[in-house]
This record gives C-alpha cells, structure tokens and sequence, in this order.
C-alpha cells in the first residue's frame, strides 16, 4: 500500500474533497474509502509534500495497515523503516490513544511536538478506519500543516467538557494552532456570529478583551465577563458608535449565513469602524451553504486583499463541519500560496 495517499476530512465535506482532488490532481486514482477516510493511488515517483487540499484535515502518504491484533509488530517494523526521530499523531479510541503513548514512551525514536520538532521532521499517524482496521501514514511535520492531535476535541465531542458554551470554543483553538499566533492578555478580539460564546469564552480565558456582535442569546460566562462586551445585533445593524476607540488585533467570524453577504459586511467594518482598520489577522468560517459555491473564493480572496491582507491559508479543521477556516493575515509570515480552484456545490 505504500504508493497510496490518505485524506482525513469531516463526514460533511467527503463530496468536496473528492471534487477538489478530482479538479485539481487528477493524476490522482480513487483507491478506497471508509467514513472520513479516503485513499488514492499515485505513481512510485509522485511528490506529495506540494498537495494543498482544503477539504481534508491530515493527508500524506500510506505506510500499510493492520488489524488490531497485528497492530504492534506492524508499527515496530515501521519505526524500524524510519531513518530519523519522527511525532506520534493518533486518530484512534482515547483508551487505545493512552496505551499507545505509554507502550512508545522510551522509543528512542519517537519525540514530542515541542522537543526537536522542525518543518523536516516526519509525522507518523495512525488512523482507525474500522473496528480491526488501523492504517499508518505518515507526512513532514512543516508541510501538510496537520495539528498533531491532543484530544481536546475529542472529549468535548463526547460530551465530557461541559463548562464551555458551544464546540465553537474548539473551531478557534484548533484555528489558533495551526496559524500559531499569540495571543496576549489585554488583547482587543471582534468576535462576529458570537453567540451561545464559545469563542469568545475561548479569548477570555486568555486575558483578551472580546466584543461580541449576535442578536442571539449569550452565556452566562461571557456576559458576566468583565472583559466581554455584548452588541445584541445583527450585524448588518452595527455600527461605529457601539465599538468604542480600542484597535482589535482580530477578527473571528463565524455566522451561519452565505459567505459573500457576510463578506460585504466584513468590508464595512473595516472601512466605516475605526477601531477595526488595524485589524491584522481575520479567523473567516465559510459555511458551505446552498448558494455558495467553491469558484466564489477567488472573489473573496481579492475583496479581502483589497482590505490589505496579502497571506491567506484555506483549511478545513477537525472541529468543522459543512465549512472550512479561511484565515488572512497583514503580516509578514508566510502562509501558503493562493492558488484556488473552482468548483460547484
């Protein structure tokens, strides 16, 4: 199986990441596929570490699969493969997660993502696919920009975070890691569709100071917030006079509304808000609804460049669902390229 790529993606977007890789790779072999899990044949020679996929949150190359009860003599002969150190990143039971961790805890070549991790650094992840199927894979750590997986979101899926407002608290943290922008205490954040406040409870809990702008109810622990402010609006309704003379550092936008009207009105706070014109990084969650349709993102792309954003990385992230991050930024680190691509649905 070693001359086949895998593609994770959310069960809501498997239609759009088999169109994306249909459009814009088509040297690329349809192979298999389970729930969230895609496979492609590719030739011996193909080079993988260029791919930029949206739809699909971790993808690399094959490096074979295993039921459970060969699972450890095929990971050893793996490992064994490998010339350097490379990261753990897992996609199975929690249970199996833990165990696994503890079995590779003195391998002397397994290294955690902040010891000796670099962009060369080679990823080995292991999937569940079924109940006695794992697959192995693996991709360069700088590349394919994968967050190796912690959990988090996993627990909160399973219901065992109950203290945060809404799983929209993990859209931003996952968005946060992979852009690895810092955010300080004191921080001005312009939280846009706010409501029930995951996100925002997410950036009070770092010091920010958060405006929140949803008609919608908010809870309890962002309105009693001291550092949070509600504009119960919606936000076409907005304007300058309720945001005060402090400059945001970001804007999240998250509204289940068609990408290009919500666009529109990205536009006009910038233009008509004072203390928006310095934004630098915006966090824009394109909802794939009916009328938006893919060959729409070059237009949003050259709205938002004319806002003055010249970095953009377009990703879909594990906590997403019929979506995906659209991220730009103003400043100088780079991102990815902006190629985009055009395709209905």
């Amino acid at each position: 199986m070693k001359n086949f790529l895998y593609f994770l993606t959310v069960k809501e977007c498997e239609s759009h990441l088999k169109q994306e890789i249909a459009l814009r790779y088509p040297e690329l072999r349809y192979a298999y596929s389970r729930a969230g899990f895609l496979t492609y044949k590719i030739a011996a020679d193909h080079e993988i570490d260029n791919l930029e996929v949206i739809f699909a949150y971790s993808y690399g190359k094959s490096l074979g699969k295993s039921s459970k009860m060969n699972f450890f003599s095929t990971l050893e002969s793996i490992l064994k493969e490998e010339k350097g150190e490379v990261l753990l990143n897992t996609y199975v039971d929690i249970d199996f997660h833990l165990n696994l961790c503890e079995y590779l805890k003195a391998h002397p070549k397994i290294i955690s993502e902040g010891n000796k991790a670099s962009a060369q650094s080679v990823v080995l992840n292991i999937i569940k696919v079924d109940e006695d199927e794992y697959f192995f894979g693996s991709h360069l750590y700088g590349k394919n920009r994968t967050i190796i997986n912690d959990y988090a979101y996993a627990a909160v899926a399973e219901g065992e975070n109950t203290t945060i407002p809404s799983r929209a608290y993990h859209k931003i943290r996952e968005a946060l890691l992979l852009t690895k922008e810092e955010i300080k205490s004191g921080d001005y954040i312009l939280d846009v569709g706010s409501a029930p406040g995951g996100i925002s409870y997410y950036f009070l809990e770092r010091d920010a100071f958060v405006v929140g702008i949803d008609s919608a109810e908010m809870s309890k622990q962002c309105l009693m917030h001291k550092r949070f402010k509600h504009i119960a609006l919606p936000i076409e309704k907005v304007r300058a006079p309720e945001f005060g003379n402090h400059p945001f550092k970001i804007m999240v936008v998250d509204i289940n509304l068609d990408p290009l009207f919500v666009l529109h009105e990205i536009r006009r706070l910038f233009t008509s808000v004072k203390s928006c014109s310095e934004i630098r990084s915006l966090y824009f969650t394109v909802k794939l609804t009916q009328k938006f349709s893919m060959d729409k993102l070059p237009r949003i792309i050259k709205e938002l460049e004319s806002l003055g954003f010249v970095r953009f990385l377009k990703k879909q992230l594990q906590s997403n669902r019929n979506e995906f991050l659209l991220y730009a930024t103003k400043g100088q680190r780079k991102i990815v390229s902006k190629r985009t691509w055009s395709i209905k649905g």
